[in-house]
């Protein structure tokens, strides 16, 4: 809940993930490798992937802030270069395949 001195949970998730993203990724912690279809970075494309893509998708920026350590063009699995409609069924068959 939201009162005065209260931070607001879904906010400070949100910002707690971008910031830790922001710092292993400046600090060169470790590098996840770039991999198609893999959104949620856990290193194979599975079912678990599949909200992670449609939120990809849908909304870039909350993916960036949900997944920070990711890389949003993981969800480029037609390779052209952008994140649309056309990723779909490439997906599907990397999920399914």
């Amino acid at each position: 809940y939201e009162t005065e001195g209260n931070l607001n949970f879904e906010f400070a998730t949100q910002m707690t993930r971008g910031v830790v993203g922001w710092l292993v990724d400046v600090a060169g912690v470790y590098e996840i490798p770039l991999i198609t279809g893999d959104m949620n970075c856990d290193g194979v494309v599975d079912f678990f992937d599949i909200e992670p893509f449609m939120l990809a998708l849908t909304d870039p920026d909350e993916y960036d802030i949900t997944y920070p350590a990711c890389d949003l063009l993981n969800a480029d699995t037609n390779g052209d270069g952008e994140i649309d409609f056309f990723d779909i069924d490439p997906f599907v068959t990397l999920i399914t395949g």
